[in-house]
């Protein structure tokens, strides 16, 4: 089976990535305004579109930037698109990639105050990238091979909490990574987001497979 849901965002990220770098990145004010436009930050909540939710995991900082998500996709996105189906991989990549947006909006709107000259800098960091997508399908690798063992090796073991051990044990230590950094990361919601879909999906979908 070939993972054409999995290549197909590898190559949608690697084009904008040289789009970006050859018409783009040469002018610093047109790339600015297209991180703006395409990314998600603290200028572009005043007049947010909803697009961008989506769009800003197309676009790149920088050349390692777009090879770790591409690597991260290549390594573990065939395996999770094997085993849940081209839809069910696409539905949890983009809602993971979605639900990092959402936490990145929600902190840029309490945090800092949209309609005020003295912005802090930190704030001006637009977020851009497909990392937390992409981890999402890391960890869903996690629960897929859990759940495999399970259903197909031992089904009364043990093993049958590993993937909701493993869910609260990647919470503990994130939220104790939180504390200490005064915040969560962004990429620790992607994380979140694709241990909680994959165990509900990867569940659902070898439960049928018995």
């Amino acid at each position: 089976m070939v993972a054409w849901a999995t290549y197909s965002m590898v190559a949608a990220n690697v084009v904008v990535w040289l789009f970006t770098t050859i018409f783009v990145s040469d002018d610093q004010s047109k790339l600015s305004s297209f991180l703006l436009n395409y990314g998600i930050s603290h200028a572009s909540l005043g007049g947010l579109n909803p697009i961008t939710f989506i769009t800003y995991m197309f676009i790149h900082e920088n050349s390692f930037h777009v090879l770790l998500d591409v690597f991260l996709l290549l390594i573990f996105g065939r395996i999770v698109e094997k085993h849940l189906g081209v839809a069910k991989f696409l539905f949890l990549y983009f809602s993971s990639g979605v639900a990092v947006a959402l936490y990145h909006a929600l902190h840029l709107l309490f945090s800092c105050p949209l309609y005020t000259k003295a912005t802090p800098p930190e704030c001006l960091i637009p977020l851009v990238g497909s990392t937390g997508a992409a981890l999402a399908i890391a960890a869903s690798v996690l629960n897929i091979y859990a759940f495999l063992y399970i259903i197909l090796v031992k089904p009364g073991s043990i093993l049958r909490i590993m993937p909701l051990a493993s869910f609260v044990g990647v919470l503990i230590g994130e939220l104790l990574v939180s504390l200490m950094s005064g915040g969560w990361n962004p990429l620790s919601i992607g994380l979140a987001s694709g241990l909680i879909l994959s165990y509900v999906l990867t569940k659902e979908e070898l439960s049928r497979s018995r």
